[in-house]
């Protein structure tokens, strides 16, 4: 059965709130005074942790999946704004390194992995193993110039 359910928020940072999986948000508002956070939910669908976080306007955001809505406090002296948290980007950057300069070296080691495939598949694609290889780097390298450290 589909019905609708609120969640009450914190304004916190991150925060993790059990809803169905397909569940689909409604809105972001606040009521009585909290913030809270409405879904169309299947009550007969499996819930399962859904990552959330919350940034004031004008602080530092990263990781952030689907804008899920925006609320105030104090009469609008304070706005914050809510998204779904990309867990998998956390993880990776976790699972990659612990500071900033591993970052950034991991980052040219897979731009050079993928300089590397897209000369391969290059190569593949036109059905030009020995043809010239130059064009197909020089049309890599410009892909992968696009990609920002």
């Amino acid at each position: 059965m589909e019905t609708i359910w609120k969640y009450e928020l914190e304004t916190t940072d991150h925060q993790e709130l059990e809803l169905p999986l397909a569940a689909k948000v409604l809105t972001v508002q606040m009521q009585n005074g909290k913030p809270c956070l409405w879904a169309l939910v299947d009550t007969e669908e499996q819930k399962a942790g859904q990552s959330i976080c919350i940034f004031g306007t004008g602080h530092p955001v990263e990781f952030v999946g689907d804008y899920l809505g925006t609320y105030q406090l104090n009469d609008g002296a304070l706005v914050f704004h809510v998204f779904k948290r990309l867990y998998c980007a956390l993880r990776i950057k976790r699972m990659i390194c612990n500071d900033e300069r591993k970052l950034i070296q991991s980052v040219k080691d897979i731009k050079e992995a993928v300089f590397e495939l897209t000369v391969l598949y290059e190569c593949q694609v036109s059905g030009n193993d020995t043809g010239d290889v130059r064009v197909l780097l020089e049309k890599a390298e410009k892909a992968l110039n696009k990609i920002v450290i």
